[in-house]
């Protein structure tokens, strides 16, 4: 491993029956974070705290592979792996949708080209609903609990990527915009401390973004976060993000 001879190091492993882990982890670690080596090393690597740790602290160079890397996470967070962890069955795996089967429920039938999307959805909501039966959430294990909390970190960082999107004007734009050290900060920053900043920064439009998307959290404290515009910024400039009076 420590020469980089990966197909050599895995021939051992598979003769020995050695842990292949430590190789993916080397080659995953030497990577840029793309679909792609999402797919030839990260996959291939079983150990759950290890792929989520990746998951959730990782933050890649390209907003497609930031994107691709969080939503990886969350299927290895999802009832199924949950369930499988309650039921000891896990043995510390990082378990796809479909890795378990439960009560004659394949995933894969979930996956149909073939089925209407309306029978395909309703099909996935009575799965949902059976396998959330499965699970008693007030006897939940450290391990269920750990996996919940990765979970609800790695849903958080979606929810701020999909919001920095918008900020750098869409998908598209996000391409060339997208900024690796700034979304780390972003992705985990007080929201509140987010809006001040922007701001001072007199971006209007970034914080009618956050307004819009966070404003179950922000609005309380609009007028406190309008107070930091500069006072060299006109009124009318941010007139858009001020209480309308009925």
């Amino acid at each position: 491993i420590d020469n980089e001879e990966y197909g050599e190091a895995l021939s051992l492993a598979q003769a020995y029956n050695l842990d292949s882990d430590l190789v993916y982890q080397r080659q995953w670690r030497k990577s840029p974070v793309s679909i792609a080596s999402i797919q030839d090393y990260l996959s291939k690597i079983r150990k759950r705290s290890w792929v989520l740790h990746e998951c959730v602290e990782r933050v890649p160079e390209n907003v497609d592979a930031a994107k691709e890397l969080l939503q990886y996470g969350l299927k290895g967070t999802d009832l199924e792996a949950l369930i499988a962890i309650g039921l000891n069955e896990d043995g510390g795996r990082f378990i796809m949708p479909g890795d378990v089967d439960l009560d004659d429920l394949p995933y894969e039938d979930l996956l149909s080209d073939n089925e209407e999307l309306g029978m395909k959805k309703e099909k996935e909501k009575m799965k949902r609903q059976e396998l959330l039966a499965k699970v008693d959430f007030s006897r939940l294990t450290l391990e269920q609990k750990e996996l919940c909390r990765s979970r609800l970190k790695l849903l958080s960082y979606l929810d701020r990527l999909a919001t920095y999107e918008e900020i750098l004007g869409g998908p598209h734009s996000a391409e060339q915009k997208y900024d690796a050290d700034f979304f780390k900060k972003f992705r985990s920053q007080n929201i509140v401390l987010s809006a001040r900043n922007y701001a001072r920064e007199s971006n209007v439009q970034a914080l009618n973004i956050l307004f819009t998307y966070h404003g179950e959290e922000l609005l309380q404290h609009r007028l406190a976060i309008l107070y930091n515009f500069p006072e060299t910024t006109s009124p009318h400039e941010y007139a858009v993000l001020l209480p309308e009076a009925w």
